[in-house]
């Protein structure tokens, strides 16, 4: 029986790289005194972990290795999760501490942790491969120093950490919306940690996460603060239908902003609406154009939306109600969709 066996010290990331070496060395490496010992028995060392993959010769047997190093590097992933030492905290350092976080923080977190890119374990190598001729089977072990990926890790959250502590200089000047603008970077900093402390958790030994710095703890409660003390305003431009207005202030309160008329606005929402009947046919249609402004403290206009919907029905009646309904529901979506990208 004819086998080849193959030794690879890339990195997956550069997998160009490792085609090219794997193809150099394969009439290199040629050998027949059987299956090597890793493919009957993974190798077990403290602080390393192993994985094993397969995958079908087809025609290239290059290829056949790189697939087989994916199955190996997912079979490694799930041998972490399994011995994965303690719990993950999801938002360990995002999340509020002490205190119920509002709906608005929630949402907030939601828009900021979706923008966060996904922490690549880019430590797991391609240690040996292994061609089977006979059955046109490749094997691969991937192997992970969990040590050295651990201090990887650690490194990279030290460096957010000191990024954070030159936040904490930012001044408590200004408008309570000037304010959040120059600190929300910082509220993208603490998810990254939180990615960053998942993965820590999966690759370290011990699984140990240090807590956040108590300095850093008072950052993230002072931008939380500021944006649940955010307070809208809604008013029509012109005298407009009041069952926007309310549906609009319902759109706005469920997302968890404060709307409150009898407090100066941080933040003014200014709208009006048009509405246009066409009867055809018995159906009576009603075209309505919504206009919202979003204006700050100073009536300096932020930004500018419209939508347009259409009621339908052979009601008259009915048909501005459908309008009406939908204009204020996508009217109100919209303006809080924008205020919670743009804080």
């Amino acid at each position: 029986m004819l086998t080849q066996s193959f030794k690879v010290f890339k990195k997956p990331a550069a997998l160009l790289l490792v085609t090219a070496f794997m193809v150099g060395c394969a009439t290199q490496s040629t050998k027949e005194s059987g299956t090597p010992a890793w493919l009957n028995q993974t190798p077990t060392a403290p602080g390393h972990v192993y994985g094993l993959g397969s995958a079908q010769v087809y025609v290239d047997k290059v290829d056949a290795i790189n697939r087989a190093g994916d199955q190996a590097r997912v079979a490694m992933i799930q041998k972490l999760r399994v011995t994965m030492t303690g719990e993950v905290s999801q938002g360990t350092y995002s999340k509020r501490v002490g205190g119920k976080e509002t709906e608005l923080i929630q949402e907030l977190n939601q828009q900021v942790s979706s923008k966060i890119p996904e922490v690549q374990l880019d430590d797991i190598e391609i240690a040996e491969s292994y061609v089977d001729e006979s059955a046109n089977i490749a094997y691969a072990l991937a192997h992970l120093d969990r040590n050295q990926a651990s201090a990887k890790i650690r490194r990279e959250m030290t460096n957010i950490e000191f990024e954070l502590e030159a936040m904490k200089t930012v001044p408590t000047t200004g408008t309570k919306l000037e304010q959040i603008q120059q600190l929300m970077p910082a509220l993208g900093k603490f998810h990254q940690l939180d990615a960053l402390a998942e993965r820590l958790q999966l690759v370290s030994p011990t699984g140990n996460n240090a807590p956040l710095d108590p300095s850093l703890q008072e950052l993230k409660a002072r931008i939380y603060e500021l944006i649940d003390s955010l307070v809208i305003q809604v008013e029509p431009s012109v005298q407009a239908n009041q069952r926007i207005q309310d549906r609009l202030v319902s759109q706005l309160t469920q997302k968890g902003f404060r709307v409150d008329p009898n407090q100066s606005p941080d933040l003014r929402i200014s709208y009006n609406a048009e509405f246009r009947d066409v009867e055809k046919n018995g159906t009576h249609y009603v075209f309505a154009d919504g206009y919202v402004n979003i204006l700050d403290d100073q009536g300096k206009i932020l930004s500018a939306l419209n939508t347009k919907v259409k009621g339908a029905s052979g009601y008259a009646e009915l048909a501005e109600n459908y309008a009406v309904k939908d204009l204020a529901d996508q009217m109100g979506e919209k303006v809080a969709n924008t205020l919670l990208k743009n804080l």
